[in-house]
């Protein structure tokens, strides 16, 4: 019967009506949640099969939610260095768990008002825990494995073992080891042949230590001065390379350092080591200046400066390459006379903590310089006071003893002393040796002070000491639909089949948005289309009970008619 239709249709529109009006509290309770998407009821008529042309059977409404997830909010400033917003397509990856685990609930969001917890991650308001990839020191995605090796990352796998909770407490400090060292000063014009003078640079290890180059310039003919180094006082040797990665200048040492005193020196006393496969001994029993080939004698010894001078005799190498310098043994090598080999460190006292390089660290090697004719670490003027040609002081080889990296290879320092022909580094004009400046990079170590996140999701890592160093890089979730993602509390959403395929792409790039730091994206809600959609909903919810009480009043009529 028509008018029981009409009822259920009647009936239909109230509860339609209901789901309208719960979506528009939803949105208006939403209006400042970040990264909130407003979600409107739309309706679709419901017909009922006619069997008559003549009569009409109510079929009613049925309400569809659609949600807004492709609507981008207004992106509006924040002071928090951890909130971050998208400006365009993308969700940041987040996880129920701090480290995900199996059956842990992945997540999507654009609530990125994201906050340091008391164990170091970094979790959004609606407790979402923000994964993205770990960096390398370059800011490439990778990791160091157990091994020290660099592993790839998947960059589509979406699981624990590639992407990563974001967690600042891992990261302690840094130091950065120099890796270009920049001088500015005039040799002068005037001084004679042989005439040297002295200065130093100060630069960084990797393990953050200050050290002390010291350099020795000595005008060797008119418009030529040779450079000389003397290693810092944690190393085993220096070099000095040309343009092409020659050597062209080599020299290790032997250090004894710390205070002199007679249980110092009882340390000594059967610690050996070779050079070149001749063993040397310390020997207690023998005094310096008479020991037999092979032993260092160190009974009586007054200084440490009296040992090396009897290490250096006790070597006797016969083209004077080993020598005595104050308390340490400097070991120059050149072109003709081959390498130098230092090794076999043994200490049975197991008290040689004053000797450097420390016994038990292994060998090092004073590399051959190279043929004369490639260079000998010179530097020749033009006459106008300008270099002419530095290209075989180039970069600075350190192999340390004190457990650092060695700055050799990729990791040498690259000297820049000037550009050819231009007065912006070293110059010879007249007047007095003048150090002007000392320039290098690298830094102590420094503890983390802050982050900084860049628009390709680069999360960057700032240091006390100046330094900075990329510790992740977040990535952004796209989807074919993403109007198809289904719903979660926090402001989030999980995939499903409605919001096609899920791809991982690096931020600003493949259709992904950038991330925007210090700024916060703002719920879509327009709070006066909501109330104008709510006077709407309430209206029409009472036509539909209208309808209800309408059609009662006819059927009472229809029933009195039997009456």
């Amino acid at each position: 019967m028509s008018l029981y239709s009409a009822m259920y249709s009647s009936v239909a529109g109230l509860s339609a009506q209901s789901n309208a009006m719960s979506a528009i509290s939803d949105n208006i309770t939403n209006v400042n949640t970040t990264g909130f998407k407003g979600s409107r009821v739309q309706f679709a008529s419901m017909v009922t099969q006619q069997t008559s042309s003549r009569t009409v059977a109510a079929g009613g409404v049925q309400p569809t939610v659609r949600g807004s997830n492709d609507v981008q909010g207004l992106l509006s400033p924040s002071s928090v260095a951890t909130d971050m917003a998208i400006a365009g397509d993308g969700y940041f990856v987040v996880n129920e768990a701090p480290s995900p685990g199996l059956g842990d609930q992945w997540g999507y969001t654009r609530a990125g008002s994201f906050r340091v917890d008391n164990e170091g991650y970094l979790v959004n308001a609606g407790g979402w825990y923000l994964q993205a990839w770990p960096t390398l020191p370059d800011g490439s995605v990778g990791y160091y494995d157990n091994t020290g090796n660099v592993q790839q990352i998947n960059q589509m796998a979406l699981d624990n073992t590639n992407l990563r909770p974001v967690n600042l407490n891992m990261i302690s400090g840094t130091a950065a080891a120099t890796s270009r060292l920049e001088m500015k000063l005039n040799l002068p014009s005037g001084a004679g042949i042989t005439e040297s003078h002295q200065s130093d640079a100060l630069f960084y290890d990797s393990l953050g230590n200050s050290q002390d180059l010291g350099l020795t310039w000595t005008k060797t003919a008119v418009n030529e001065w040779q450079v000389e180094l003397l290693p810092p006082r944690d190393a085993a040797l220096v070099n000095i390379k040309d343009e092409d990665g020659n050597i062209t200048f080599a020299r290790g040492q032997l250090m004894l350092e710390g205070t002199f005193t007679d249980g110092a020196l009882a340390e000594l006393n059967g610690a050996s080591f070779d050079v070149d496969g001749t063993t040397y001994t310390f020997d207690d029993t023998v005094a310096p200046g008479t020991g037999t080939p092979g032993v260092i004698g160190i009974s009586g010894a007054r200084s440490w400066a009296e040992i090396t001078e009897e290490i250096a005799d006790a070597i006797a190498d016969p083209q004077g390459r080993i020598y005595a310098d104050g308390n340490r043994v400097l070991i120059d090598t050149d072109s003709t006379n081959g390498s130098i080999t230092i090794d076999n460190f043994t200490d049975p006292n197991g008290g040689l903590a004053k000797f450097m390089p420390t016994f038990g660290a292994g060998a090092f090697e004073v590399l051959q310089r190279a043929d004369p004719a490639d260079g000998q670490n010179i530097i020749t003027f033009s006459g106008d006071g300008t270099p002419q040609n530095i290209s075989d002081v180039a970069a600075i080889e350190v192999e340390w003893a004190n457990g650092a990296k060695n700055m050799t290879g990729p990791d040498d320092i690259d000297w820049f002393l000037g550009t050819p022909g231009l007065p912006d580094g070293i110059t010879q004009f007249s007047g007095g040796f003048q150090p002007i400046s000392v320039h290098h990079n690298g830094a102590r170590f420094g503890a983390i002070s802050g982050v900084n996140i860049g628009e390709d999701g680069t999360v960057t890592a700032l240091f006390d000491n100046g330094e900075s160093r990329a510790i992740y890089k977040i990535p952004l979730a796209t989807f074919t639909n993403p109007n198809g993602l289904e719903s979660r509390s926090g402001n989030a959403w999980v995939h499903s089949d409605a919001a096609g395929p899920l791809n991982l792409r690096n931020a600003g790039s493949a259709g992904a948005g950038k991330v925007e730091a210090n700024a916060l994206e703002a719920s879509t809600v327009d709070i006066g289309e909501e109330f104008t959609n709510m006077i709407i909903t309430q209206r029409a919810y009472s036509a539909a009970g209208k309808i209800v009480t309408t059609a009662d009043q006819m059927l009472d009529e229809l029933i009195r008619l039997k009456r």
